[in-house]
This record gives C-alpha cells, structure tokens and sequence, in this order.
C-alpha cells in the first residue's frame, strides 16, 4: 500500500479503518502522482452530506481521494491530521470524529463536465485541461457511482469528489462547534 503525502499528528479515533486495500493496475499504480481512498459511506438516511478526508487501511492513516488531490495541485508534500482537523498548506480544515469533512453543496455546473466522446474524437483544444484538476468517473444512468446529496435525489459520486476538491481549495466546509452536542441533547 503507498501512502505518497506525509502524513503528522494523530487521527480521530473512530475514522474508518479496513485491513487491505484494493489497488490499480500496476501500470497505472507505478504511474500515479498521489493515492487516495474513495471510499465513503452515506449517512444513516441514504444521503451523501460529507466526504472522508482521512481512513485507515493496514495500520496506515491514508487521505481520501478529494484531500490527495488538493494536496497535489498545492505541490504539498505533507498533510498534518488532529482529532478535530486537517491541515494542508496553512488551511485548517474541520473533520468530525469519523475523519470526513461536512461541506456545502451546491449546484455543479453542467458546462464543467465534459463527455469521453467530447474528449476522445470531437476536437477540444490541446490545451483545454491545462491547469486543472480532472476527474474521470462514470457519470451515466444506470452507473453504479450515483449517490443522493442533500440537493439531488440522483448526484454522481464523481462530482461529489470535485465539490469537495473545489471546497478544500477554496473554502466553505462546515464545521460544527463541541458544545453542539449537549445543546442540543438539552433542547
């Protein structure tokens, strides 16, 4: 199992935690940049309302796919975890007590997904992509990545990841405050 970032402090104590991991391909594993987990669970509910930023797989605390990515378009080599947070490149970024990041979604724009056919034979500009962070995923009825969001019964789990990439970058993930809990018990 590679764990490419850097990796300080001490996770929350209940973040997902499996025994193996399932891999790529050699060639595309020996080719990759950074490794992240995509896995992440639904609320009790059904609904997606936040996604992993940091697991564990083998006794190593590994980030999530959305955190790996931010960490690699920032050119940082090294993630620092708390019980309470992650922090990559002076962001300090909440985490709840299962290691996953609660943030706002929003409504995706449609011009920002781009069909296989568009880029495989329709002539987008070489440098089209450049200088963004691209996600590849299945995003079509039928798939088995579609996940319901607080705004969308049906959301492809691929968009998902980009919005909580687009929030690691640039702000807006919720955090929820330690006496939250008691308050609300007392209410």
């Amino acid at each position: 199992l590679v764990v490419d970032a850097k990796i300080d402090g001490a996770p929350p104590a209940a973040i997902a935690s499996w025994p193996a991991a399932i891999t790529a391909i050699p060639e595309l594993e020996d080719a990759a940049l950074g490794h992240g987990l995509v896995n992440g669970q639904p609320d009790q509910d059904g609904i997606v309302r936040s996604v992993p930023l940091v697991a564990s797989v083998a006794g190593k605390t590994m980030p999530g796919l959305a955190l790996e990515l931010a960490r690699l378009s920032l050119d940082a080599a090294s993630l620092r975890v708390s019980p309470r947070s992650v922090e990559l490149n002076g962001r300090r970024i909440p985490i709840d007590a299962r290691g996953r990041m609660h943030f706002r979604f929003g409504l995706f724009p449609h011009a920002n997904i781009v069909s296989a056919a568009d880029v495989l034979g329709r002539g987008l500009p070489t440098d089209y992509f450049r200088g963004k962070i691209v996600l590849i995923g299945l995003a079509a009825e039928g798939t088995s990545d579609i996940v319901a969001t607080p705004l969308a019964a049906e959301n492809f789990g691929v968009v998902v990841q980009a919005e909580a990439i687009d929030t690691i970058l640039n702000g807006g993930w919720l955090s929820r405050p330690p006496w939250a809990g008691p308050v609300e018990w007392l209410l």
